[in-house]
């Protein structure tokens, strides 16, 4: 399974529903990471974009 289809899968889309760009899978996987090692709450907006 590639990268967009795992975020797909876990996001619960369909292909139908979104096609996400590199750019967004780099966002969203930099987000999961950071959300599991300090949690949601204390991660900011500017941590995930570096």
């Amino acid at each position: 399974m590639n990268e967009q289809q795992w975020l797909k899968e876990l996001l619960k889309l369909n292909e139908e529903d979104v096609k996400l760009s590199e750019k967004q899978i780099k966002i969203l996987e930099a987000a999961i990471e950071m959300f599991a090692e300090k949690g949601y709450a204390a991660t900011s907006t500017s941590e995930i974009a570096k």
